[in-house]
């Protein structure tokens, strides 16, 4: 049985047409990709290819990579609808008919995956959610056409959902979306990649603030990723200044940001400290270095799930205030942040991280129980072996 993990975007930030001479970047960009490559590396007898689906690449490419066949497909892309790849579909067509295979989709609410559940509706299917919206609140748009666009794709997902075996779905909020387009569905949330506990761990805080040149009287708020408002940033430096005004010892630390980020100028004007982006293995010392890592995940990221910065911090041993740490493995925030719901409630949590530091000593512990890079893929392939348990008689 081959285990194909297939994807249709490749993302706005990564344009790339052809291969390049002195790296793999090219095949093995992305996130359905670094699921593959880690169940690969713990589970070694499956037999993987990942391929994607590509709107940028000139024409097809492949390439094994850590004993992964990597696929390129060249594609056309119906705005608003779907990248479609005419050799790709033709190809995995092809070789359904031929021999056994299990299908792992880097999508949700996107019609690749009802194209796909539509086709292979007796092969097995794992979706996996990385933050996609569903229909019924793109449905809330105010625009007509959309409004009566993403009703249809409800309807399109009431018809194909009962086709997918297993829904990872990136945040709790999916749960009543997905019951309402396929009543009996089974899923769990999405496993993170994993850390690295070997590129995170903990640097003694003040040695840390040293190294980087901050004052180890003050204290610091970091946040890790562009300057978005997908992020609430704006939102950040606002209620940072609120804070700053009870307890003038707090500086904003931002990495990762670009100048032509939308609120990169704002980050600017208010005096944030800003650091460009940065390489994984350079990370730590700023998690480090920090008393508190905030996400301002509001209405506009409720489906984001924990978030990958998140997660690093923890394994760094720096506790995190954010919505999303309501997803996290083990039922309870005791000890690694606050998971607040309003805006004021995140002023409160911060404040209170900030004066309770030694309240929040368990960060790395709950990512070596649980979001290991072998703890991962283990639940990831726990829930392979499950659904093909239904398919038994004809794989």
């Amino acid at each position: 049985m081959k285990i194909i993990f297939l994807s249709s975007y490749d993302g706005e930030r990564f344009v790339r047409r052809a291969p390049e001479s002195d790296n793999n970047s090219f095949y093995t960009y992305g996130w359905n990709a670094a699921r593959a490559r880690r169940l690969k590396k713990y589970f070694p007898e499956y037999e993987i290819e990942v391929w994607r689906f590509s709107k940028d690449a000139i024409g097809y490419f492949e390439k094994r990579v850590e004993n992964i066949q990597f696929k390129i497909y060249p594609a056309f892309r119906i705005k608003y609808l779907i990248d479609i790849s005419l050799l790709g579909f033709r190809d995995l067509l092809n070789l359904a008919k031929k021999e056994p295979i299990f299908l792992t989709i880097g999508h949700l609410h996107n019609w690749f995956v009802y194209v796909i559940a539509y086709l292979f509706k007796n092969i097995p299917i794992i979706v996996e959610d990385y933050g996609d919206i569903p229909p019924q609140v793109r449905a809330l748009s105010k625009n007509p056409i959309k409004k009566i666009f993403y009703k249809f794709n409800l309807l399109i997902e009431k018809l194909v959902f009962k086709n997918i075996d297993f829904f990872f779905y990136g945040d709790k909020n999916q749960i009543q979306y997905i019951k309402e387009a396929c009543p009996n569905f089974k899923g769990e949330i999405t496993p993170p990649f994993g850390m690295d506990l070997n590129v995170f761990y903990p640097v003694n805080k003040i040695a840390a603030k040293q190294k980087l040149g901050w004052d180890t009287n003050k204290k610091y708020i970091l946040y890790v990723g562009r300057l978005e408002k997908i992020k609430n940033v704006d939102e950040l430096i606002k209620l940072w200044i609120e804070i700053k005004k009870e307890m003038p010892e707090v500086e904003l630390v931002f990495v990762g940001g670009i100048e032509t980020d939308p609120f990169y100028s704002l980050a600017k004007e208010n005096n944030v400290m800003m650091y460009p982006k940065t390489m994984n293995f350079d990370l730590p010392i700023y998690y480090s270095a920090a008393d508190v890592y905030s996400l301002l995940t509001l209405e506009n990221a409720k489906f984001s799930g924990i978030g990958i910065a998140p997660t690093e911090s923890l394994a760094c041993g720096t506790p995190v205030v954010s919505t999303g740490l309501r997803n996290i493995d083990g039922g309870t925030l005791d000890g690694i942040g606050e998971a607040p719901q309003t805006r004021e409630e995140y002023k409160e949590a911060i404040i209170k991280v900030l004066k309770n530091p030694d309240n929040y000593s368990k960060c790395r512990d709950v990512i070596i129980q649980h979001y290991t890079q072998e703890a991962t893929s283990k639940r990831f392939e726990r829930v392979i072996k499950q659904v093909l348990t239904k398919y038994s008689d004809i794989i």
